[in-house]
């Protein structure tokens, strides 16, 4: 959830009359317009059912929100085998053609051909649930373990997203969170957090990644799944990018001024039990802490305070990027050379 996201939230609760606004985990780890579009993307048509079907979304919100995004010109209703379905409307297609053809154009096989150091393979997890993508080093000394932002998806982001990070001697692994992208289910705090703990158990076990060196990488939202998966298989190193204290301070740091004048939020207790300080506090492992000191989203002030508390910690380090706002740190210059540069310390 970002500054966008939470001002529709409050246009939203205007325009119902409330002066209360709940954010919980419903609403804060995935957006359900954006699901759905996502959804037209990959699949089109489809019927509101097959929608709810697929989002596990009711179909009494699968309604509400076709009729917002059919009187933005996003989606178009037709008919398929006599039954109204919905495909992406023009308007749509103007402002994202290019991310729509990059979601389309999404190949795991074309990966793995164009990548020689490396063998993409794909994995389900969690009874089926969870869609993970390893990317198999031929010679591997490194394991990286990644945890995407909020909304993130493999598909389209994984190259840009990991580009940096794969040399010919690391191997890594990422997933969808449960419920967005290819993974099924609903994206619950706990559900994702016992998914992490599968995931991280499941490279933990395997044979051929023993003599490497396991490291957890998380970017923002990711960060909270990097913590905990570090206080419960310790990992040789961890790398926490755009990280914040806590959900109750990154929302209240997100909301603008004119939602404080007028509305009360409330936070759910599951998301108020996503608290980095008191993982970062028990946490034994050297920890690289990045930030950018343009990000408005997750401001530097919040990894200063997470560094002061990682006194268990083997060593600590943090890296400042004067340039870098949200989502750009792996962007500059000197990215890499730092991210290494942690790696050979371990």
């Amino acid at each position: 959830m970002n500054i966008k996201t939470i001002s529709i939230l409050l246009l939203l609760a205007t325009g119902l009359g409330c002066s209360n606004l709940e954010i919980n985990e419903t609403n804060f780890i995935r957006n359900r317009s954006d699901t759905i579009l996502y959804t037209l993307i990959t699949q089109s048509p489809l019927t509101t059912a097959q929608l709810a079907e697929i989002t596990q979304y009711s179909e009494a919100a699968i309604v509400r929100s076709i009729a917002e995004l059919e009187a933005d010109q996003q989606v178009e209703q037709h008919q398929c085998a006599q039954q109204a379905c919905w495909q992406l409307g023009h308007e749509y297609y103007k402002q994202n053609q290019e991310y729509a053809d990059k979601v389309r154009g999404f190949s795991l096989a074309k990966i793995d051909a164009d990548l020689r150091s490396h063998q993409v393979l794909q994995h389900r997890l969690s009874a089926g649930t969870i869609s993970v993508v390893e990317l198999r080093a031929k010679q591997p000394q490194t394991t990286l373990v990644f945890f995407g932002g909020n909304g993130f998806r493999i598909n389209p982001e994984l190259l840009e997203t990991i580009a940096k990070l794969l040399t010919p001697t690391t191997s890594l692994f990422v997933a969808d969170y449960r419920g967005i992208g290819a993974s099924h289910g609903t994206p619950q705090v706990q559900a994702i957090l016992n998914d992490v703990n599968e995931l991280i158990t499941y490279v933990d076990q395997r044979p051929d990644l023993a003599a490497t060196k396991t490291v957890y990488y998380g970017f923002s939202l990711g960060s909270f799944a990097a913590a905990y998966a570090a206080n419960h298989i310790v990992p040789d190193g961890l790398i926490l990018e755009s990280t914040a204290t806590n959900i109750v301070d990154w929302i209240n740091g997100n909301i603008p001024w004119y939602g404080r004048l007028v509305y009360q939020v409330r936070v759910g207790d599951e998301l108020k039990a996503l608290d980095n300080i008191e993982q970062i506090k028990k946490i034994t492992a050297p920890i690289l802490f990045l930030s950018g000191e343009q990000d408005r989203v997750t401001p530097i002030e919040m990894t200063r305070e997470l560094y002061e508390h990682a006194l268990l910690s083997r060593f600590r380090e943090l890296q400042s990027f004067s340039q870098a706002e949200h989502g750009t740190i792996n962007q500059m210059p000197n990215y890499q050379d730092v991210i290494q540069g942690f790696l050979a310390r371990l």
